[in-house]
């Protein structure tokens, strides 16, 4: 290695080493309100949700090696990644306090992965003020007490886009060496392959926003010779591109196999598909908040198979809109209002805050889509917000918004540096004597 490589590779390692600190002391504050609020609020003790028994059963199989099974049958209803976790983290299907431990934890450390996420996207300052964005979130806490996969997909995937970006940053001062670059987007695709196989839903949300990461131009090193850099600028974004895919691909075609092998078809994520689709196409508003009414199983899917069943309903569900595509476009539009707005009617004022949390944050991260310096950061973030938006959009909504969960965490770090721009608006302000409130000094 020369001189100026080592300098490089120097400088690489303090700046990984200057994010060590900030990283662990946001994760324990992060951590300290975690644990007040689920004692405050929950009592110490973890909450059921409405998915939690289906999850409970199909842990079950675990414990007695037959794997994950519903109704004594090999499934495919959700993914593996949360039955797996609660088999090892509530024995017996009692969720108590070595799940919610772990869970806590999870949740508590999205704040520390924002602020990785907001520096090596947007820089330092960005960085810490994504940290105090996720940190102040009430919307963390709160589902990280339910025994649900929302808060633990929500880490992973968030984790993955640090070391996404962390070998975007590695390939910026590797000239040109691309092995251990390689390795570590490998690794970001596995635990966001990890967060897609926990809630499939994520799927639209961290694998867009951290493919768009990888082929936006990441920053490079510059090299003696223009091109040089040039020539190097694509091999890189591919060679990190190619890894992240394998690293996302390699447990979801695990999965596929398996459910190949027990079900007699490939199933990529789940045999929910169907249900949801149809869930969306009978979506109807009622004055009742976000839910709506009512959607039942249909009677003729109930005695079909697990893999049948949901081919009925996607099958059932196109049919159903080919014959009223006008209305069930308006009820997509309706959905994705009210994804982005405060909230909906017959929500509680609870609702109240968490909608206007996350509508400030939104507002502030679109603040980098008008300034020139950050906006191309910023697109691959809005890629995945758009992408979660359009999933949420086939499907039902719940009506605490913790299919929001995800599209908070992608604007994070761009309302990080949102918070940037302005601060440097304030200032360039004030530089021509405008006042800022208050009185202006002479």
């Amino acid at each position: 290695m020369g001189a100026a490589d080592g300098e490089r590779a120097g400088g690489m390692f303090r700046e990984a080493k200057g994010m060590l600190r900030p990283m662990a002391a946001t994760f324990g504050a992060s951590l300290l309100v975690h644990v007040a609020f689920f004692l405050a609020y929950f009592g110490g003790n973890p909450r059921a949700g409405g998915d939690t028994p289906l999850y409970l059963e199909l842990s079950r199989g675990f414990f007695s090696g037959a794997g994950m099974t519903y109704g004594g049958s090999p499934s495919a209803t959700y993914p593996p990644v949360y039955p797996a976790m609660l088999a090892a983290l509530a024995p017996g299907g009692e969720p108590g306090g070595l799940l919610a431990a772990v869970q806590l934890a999870m949740s508590a450390s999205v704040a520390a992965s924002a602020y990785a996420v907001g520096r090596m996207s947007f820089g330092s300052r960005a960085g810490r003020n994504a940290a105090v964005i996720a940190l102040l979130a009430p919307q963390l806490p709160f589902w990280a007490g339910y025994v649900l996969s929302d808060s633990p997909s929500l880490a992973l995937g968030m984790w993955g886009l640090a070391f996404v970006l962390g070998a975007r940053t590695m390939v910026s001062g590797s000239r040109g060496r691309l092995r251990r670059p390689a390795l570590v987007a490998s690794a970001g695709g596995l635990l966001i392959s990890l967060c897609v196989l926990a809630r499939p839903l994520n799927l639209s949300a961290f694998a867009v926003t951290a493919l768009a990461l990888v082929v936006s131009s990441a920053p490079l090193q510059r090299f003696e010779s223009p091109r040089a850099e040039l020539d190097a600028r694509p091999r890189g974004s591919l060679a990190l591109a190619v890894a992240f895919l394998l690293g996302l691909a390699v447990p979801i075609g695990l999965w596929a196999y398996r459910n190949e092998r027990v079900l007699g078809t490939p199933v990529l994520l789940s045999t929910r598909t169907g249900w949801q689709l149809w869930q969306g196409v009978l979506w109807d508003l009622e004055g009742r908040g976000t839910v709506g009414k009512d959607v039942y199983y249909p009677e003729e899917a109930s005695g079909l198979p697990e893999v049948e069943a949901d081919r009925y309903l996607v099958r059932k569900s196109l049919e159903e809109i080919r014959a009223a595509p006008g209305t069930y476009a308006s009820k997509v539009a309706l959905r994705v209002a009210f994804f982005w707005l405060p909230t909906a009617p017959g929500m509680g004022p609870g609702m109240w805050l968490a909608g206007a949390y996350f509508c400030i944050t939104a507002m502030m991260a679109a603040l980098t889509l008008g300034s020139s310096g950050r906006r191309r950061a910023s697109l691959p973030f809005w890629l995945g917000a758009l992408g979660v938006s359009g999933a949420v959009a086939l499907t039902i909504l719940d009506p605490e918004y913790r299919y929001r969960l995800p599209l908070l965490a992608l604007l994070i770090a761009p309302a990080g540096a949102g918070f940037d721009v302005l601060e440097a608006k304030a200032r360039e302000l004030y530089s021509r004597g405008v006042p800022l409130g208050g009185r202006h000094g002479a």
